[in-house]
């Protein structure tokens, strides 16, 4: 499986995604703390309407993907919003700015999960799916290692956000170049409809 052209380039695209997390858990509050001037209760406030954006990007984003059939809309979405999001942290200069490219950025977070995970289900069978999952989370934990020790090297508190949105775009680049597609019929379901005759008990079994 790992060996598959749709498998590795998903897992190129997650570890280039997840880079902005570490930098955000290195980063943010560092940023919110000298360049806008926050205390500890501000920046807590700050998360809570940043996090608070996410749950409904997330249930938007999977009706998105129900009714397209497919995620791939939602990967080039989550990119490009990344993108832009943390491209703009350069220009924020205010509490105000900031939500707006938090929130745009937060489009493209809850867009990327429900992504990540449809095309994790389309590429694998249901018998191997722990594997392919821990597998490319894995690969986006190291990413988000990467990110938090190389956003402490990068000079400054803003430069880590851009080098983030630019491995985005270089994601987004490596999605349209490749040329693959997921499908929420994917492998896994194709597999668990042509398997379900084996794991329907048979006559006699309880």
């Amino acid at each position: 499986d790992l060996r598959r052209k749709q498998v590795l380039v998903l897992a190129v695209i997650v570890f280039l995604f997840s880079y902005h997390f570490g930098v955000e858990a290195t980063c943010f509050s560092l940023f919110l703390k000298h360049r806008l001037g926050q205390d500890n209760v501000a920046i807590g406030h700050t998360y809570l309407y940043i996090i608070m954006a996410l749950a409904p990007a997330m249930i938007v984003a999977g009706s998105i993907s129900d009714r397209a059939g497919h995620p791939n809309l939602l990967g080039l979405v989550a990119m490009g919003c990344s993108a832009v999001g943390n491209g703009a942290m350069l220009l924020v200069g205010s509490l105000g700015w900031l939500l707006v490219a938090r929130f745009i950025h937060v489009i493209g977070d809850g867009a990327f999960i429900i992504f990540n995970r449809v095309a994790i289900a389309s590429l694998f069978q249901r018998r191997r799916m722990g594997g392919g999952l821990g597998t490319l989370t894995t690969v986006g934990f190291i990413g988000s290692f990467l990110g938090a020790y190389t956003g402490g090297l990068i000079p400054g508190h803003v430069w880590p956000f851009y080098v983030a949105g630019v491995l985005a775009v270089v994601g987004m680049v490596v999605f349209l170049v490749s040329g693959i597609s997921f499908s929420n019929r994917g492998e896994s379901l194709r597999y668990a409809e042509g398997q379900a005759k084996v794991d329907a008990p048979q006559q006699g079994e309880y």
